[in-house]
């Protein structure tokens, strides 16, 4: 029975190869691989130009380098572990709660240690693959670079099959208290959202933070001189207490080879043995809470004031949104962010351009930056429909009109981009990088690209809408639409701010006199374009399509 479930969930994910699904998200597949590539790619390049740089520094005038690839090799397997275990406190709070085919599961004779363990062998599939793609090219470039031998590659094939297991063996210990934390919050949503933005925000600071200092130190040439005293000081005892990425380090640089490969496997058993007992307790917990009847509480509530029909559409939008923390954190918290978002990358961008091309272009930046990060940002349109559940075609029994319905989801999108949008733009010309009527003709674009993009998305949702089939009718798997509108608005992006940059910086003289005037009329009649073909595609067949949604489909 194992091995029939294991096939199961293997079947299922590969079943986005197959051609005759309808829904198959080939787009988002290849969106992921791209992005994949390219960070590895940044990572290994970074790591290339960097390790011989800080493996030369010296202290107290003594260069030691196998002491400074120590260091640099505890750091990058502590970020990796983080990372590592972060994404297996998803991985099995999804294989365990949230996975569709878990109701249907507990109800055949199936022993529940055998959902269990093959749920469990499914995410150590995934975290293996993840380990092999992303530890292989960094684990090589740095013993290409330092000159490790081939002790060094073999226990890198070795890492690469028991880091999983690792950081596994951490998000199982770490899974029960993520699972009751995410529990108490989930009734409470103004603090999930509160708690969700601020993380998110510090999340992208410490990231532009980095970014900052690489490319101050990069393009100042003073990066040995960042490394003082008092800072590697610091480093050492900090990589130190790295437990346990700094065993890993030992390893693989022969430091107490035997010593430290005992204390890895100590660790590995004590914390998988730990964790397999947790995960299974909650699994057992979460078996009986499907099973179990749930008691409701009825309360009577005051009397609705009555309110005309668009208006409380409208608010009927924003209370299904607030009251689930994952759309609440995908809608709200990722708009309240990019304000911050466009401000660090205008900074990095612009010192860039002035050091590098020796060229001040921040407005076509702005229009580059604005774009693509009001194209991430509006990703939530593409549930407009999905995330209605069952309760739409409800709707759709009411006497309301199929405009009305459709026009309260894309107002509500519209508004949380209005105030996202207007906020970015007054800071970017509170700023200075634009003129005020720069900044006023940003907002213009930005505005019409988002209702581009809102109304794409909800026409590609109305026609294929994927409706979850859980209690709480949430749509917890991206949809064909999402990446659709994703690749729709960096392209979009790249066509306006893109090619404005470009034209700015490499052929400022080619277009003559009035060039910046040349480049607004080119945006602005660019993205008027764009705005009208997406709203004529929302409206060509929209109620037909609207009539013809069935509960079956």
């Amino acid at each position: 029975m194992l091995q029939v479930l294991l096939k199961k969930q293997l079947t299922e994910r590969l079943s986005v190869f197959k051609k005759d699904k309808k829904r198959t998200d080939v787009l988002g597949v290849l969106l992921t691989l791209a992005l994949t590539a390219g960070l590895i790619a940044i990572s290994v390049i970074v790591l290339e130009r960097f390790s011989n740089v800080y493996c030369a520094i010296r202290i107290n005038g003594v260069t030691d380098v196998p002491a400074r690839q120590l260091e640099l090799l505890t750091l990058i397997y502590a970020a990796l572990f983080v990372v590592g275990v972060l994404s297996g406190i998803k991985n099995i709070n999804f294989a365990l709660f949230e996975n569709e085919d878990r109701n249907i599961l507990i109800t055949l004779p199936v022993k529940s240690s055998t959902i269990f363990y093959s749920k469990l062998l499914t995410v150590y599939a995934q975290q293996l693959i993840v380990s092999l793609i992303t530890l292989l090219p960094l684990n090589l470039t740095f013993a290409t670079v330092t000159g490790q031998s081939a002790y060094y590659i073999l226990m890198t094939l070795v890492i690469c099959i028991v880091f999983p297991v690792l950081t596994l063996s951490f998000s199982s210990v770490l899974c029960l208290p993520a699972y009751y934390i995410k529990r108490s919050l989930k009734s409470k949503y103004l603090t999930s959202l509160v708690t969700a933005t601020v993380v998110t925000g510090l999340l992208f600071w410490g990231y532009s933070t980095i970014l900052r200092g690489v490319e101050t130190l990069m393009t100042t040439g003073e990066i040995k001189f960042f490394f003082r005293e008092e800072t590697m000081n610091a480093i050492i005892g900090l990589t130190g207490g790295l437990y346990p990425s700094n065993i890993i380090a030992r390893v693989l640089l022969r430091v107490q080879t035997g010593k430290n490969i005992g204390i890895l496997i100590a660790t590995i058993i004590g914390a998988a043995g730990l964790g397999f007992l947790l995960v299974n307790l909650l699994y057992v917990k979460a078996s009986q809470s499907r099973t179990a009847p749930k008691a409701t509480a009825i309360k009577a509530k005051k009397p609705s004031k009555a309110r005309p029909q668009l208006l409380a559409l409208i608010i009927k939008e924003f209370g299904l949104v607030f009251r689930t923390p994952s759309y609440a954190f995908q809608y709200f918290s990722v708009a309240a962010v990019m304000p911050l978002m466009v401000y660090f990358c205008m900074g990095i961008g612009s010192d860039l351009l002035a050091s590098m091309v020796f060229t001040e272009s921040n407005f076509e930046l702005a229009v580059f930056l604005i774009l693509m990060f009001g194209a991430l940002t509006n990703v939530f349109c593409a549930t407009n429909i999905s995330r209605d559940g069952p309760a739409f075609f409800t709707l759709k029994t009411m006497p309301i009109k199929t405009e009305k319905i459709l026009l309260s989801k894309i107002i509500f999108c519209s508004i949380i981009s209005f105030v996202s949008t207007l906020v970015t733009c007054a800071l970017v010309t509170g700023l200075k990088y634009v003129t005020p009527g720069e900044g006023a003709f940003l907002f213009f674009v930005a505005m019409l690209m988002s209702e581009a993009q809102i109304c794409f998305a909800t026409r590609k949702d109305l026609n294929r809408p994927v409706f979850s089939t859980d209690e709480d009718c949430e749509v917890r798997e991206s949809s064909s639409t999402v990446s659709e509108i994703i690749v729709a608005g960096i392209l979009s992006s790249v066509l306006l701010g893109g090619v404005s940059l470009y034209l700015s910086v490499y052929r400022g003289n080619f277009l003559g006199e009035n060039a910046a005037l040349k480049i607004m009329l080119f945006t602005g009649l660019s993205a008027l374009a764009i705005f009208i073909a997406a709203a004529s595609y929302m409206h060509v067949g929209l109620k037909k399509t609207f009539d013809n949604l069935t509960e079956g489909d």
